[in-house]
């Protein structure tokens, strides 16, 4: 699996990870590991955006790879939200299953870990607006 990170902000406070290609359910989890390195280096709150413009070559349960991902979150605390944009997968599909961990295991607040978008426009606003209720600051992006 390819996949890069770039910053939204010059403040980074929002990473971008964009996957392409196709990709495992080991990719996944080697990715979710650089993410979490990136939230425990974080001095503060960062919110985190996954494109998923890639296509998953295996088909095969994603609960257990979502629980395994779901406990690594929870000790990681993390401060931000963590949202996946995804054109391909029925986003409503997606909600539900990360809504089944969540409320099974008790492992994330799918407030904030989980969320599922259709466009990159649409997490922002969502980052926005939860910043906004947070009196954050907001994210300026890079020209």
């Amino acid at each position: 699996m390819a996949y890069q990170t770039r910053w939204y902000d010059d403040e980074e406070t929002v990473l971008i990870y964009e996957v392409m290609g196709e990709t495992s359910w080991d990719d996944f989890h080697t990715m979710n590991h650089d993410l979490i390195e990136h939230i425990q280096a974080a001095p503060g709150r960062l919110d985190v955006i996954t494109l998923m413009n890639g296509k998953r070559a295996q088909s095969s349960n994603p609960l257990p790879h979502l629980q395994t991902y779901a406990r690594r979150m929870k000790a990681v605390k993390s401060k931000g939200m963590i949202l996946m944009v995804n054109q391909h997968l029925s986003a409503a599909f997606f909600q539900s299953l990360m809504n089944v961990v969540a409320t099974t295991v008790k492992m994330i607040d799918p407030a904030y870990q989980g969320q599922v978008c259709r466009s990159l426009d649409e997490a922002l606003t969502r980052i926005k607006q939860d910043r906004l209720r947070q009196g954050i600051a907001l994210p300026t992006a890079r020209v």
